[in-house]
């Protein structure tokens, strides 16, 4: 008895939905996004200019989101992975090991009074 195995045609090459065409969507989106920004900037921790370039540019990268929705965008996602790399290396690197940068939880403040005083510090 020979069983055959057959995979539906449109699995190969993969279904593409239409792009979202909604701007209410996108502006609720951007919204909440927007929110959740100014909640973490105005924290204190981050300086002013970073405080406004970061909504600055989270809305330039909306609007190019949308206009350019229908393209294959190949360009800007390598150049974000690029980035995103070169982040991860500096935080890693700012830790001082990618042991620190992982098992540390970012909301202590122990570390950084810890490092200020040239002590270590001690799992909690």
């Amino acid at each position: 008895m020979r069983l055959e195995l057959k995979l539906p045609s449109g699995l190969l090459r993969g279904r593409k939905r239409p792009p979202e065409d909604s701007i209410a969507l996108r502006a609720w989106v951007l919204a909440a996004i927007l929110v959740g920004e100014v909640a973490v900037l105005t924290s204190g921790y981050f300086d002013v200019v970073t405080g406004i370039l970061v909504p600055l540019l989270t809305v330039v990268a909306f609007t190019v989101s949308h206009y350019r929705r229908r393209e294959k965008n190949y360009l800007i996602k390598a150049t974000l992975a690029v980035f995103f790399r070169e982040a991860l290396e500096v935080t890693l690197r700012h830790a001082g090991s990618a042991r620190e940068a992982i098992f540390v939880d970012t909301g202590d403040t122990r570390l950084r009074s810890a490092r200020a005083q040239g002590s270590r510090v001690l799992a909690p």
